[in-house]
């Protein structure tokens, strides 16, 4: 282990059975030099500063089937929600009360909001606020990311 510890300590790369001796570790003392080395790095590369994002999911209708997640269309059992603009504008106003700099409006693959409400959405959100906003909204067709570009341009 004090191989693998070295060459953390050099900022070596690691290979898949260094990670995998590190994973393993079950010893007390081995464990805290671990610690102490992943904590230099943080605040080497972080530091003491703790950046909260707010998020807002505002949708949870998808029309992907992707096993491992809740939200799929296959899931009877999901309690379908949308939120309109206002509710989601609300929300933003709300995060930004309590101090977040950066909300994430998250939803599944709901074409429901189309790339002009998103743009249309976002815009009010920077004409309002000065949250960075972020979109997690999963695969949309072709030529949205221009619609979304608009947001920001002048």
């Amino acid at each position: 282990m004090e191989r693998v510890f070295n060459k953390i300590e050099r900022e070596q790369e690691l290979n898949k059975d260094d990670i995998i001796s590190l994973l393993a570790l079950e010893d007390e003392e081995k464990l805290k030099i671990l610690y102490r080395l992943a904590d230099r790095y943080r605040q080497k590369y972080v530091g003491e500063e703790v950046h909260l994002r707010g998020l807002i999911e505002f949708s949870n209708y998808c029309r992907k089937n992707c096993f491992y997640c809740g939200i799929r269309w296959g899931n009877q059992k999901a309690n379908r929600y949308r939120m309109s603009l206002d509710e989601i504008l609300d929300n933003v106003n709300d995060a930004e009360k309590l101090g977040y700099k950066t909300v994430v409006l998250q939803s599944g693959e709901d074409l429901y909001y189309t790339s002009d409400k998103l743009v249309d959405l976002v815009k009010k959100i920077k004409q309002r606020s000065d949250v960075a906003v972020t979109l997690s909204i999963g695969e949309r067709p072709i030529g949205g990311e221009r619609a979304y570009a608009q947001c920001y341009a002048g």
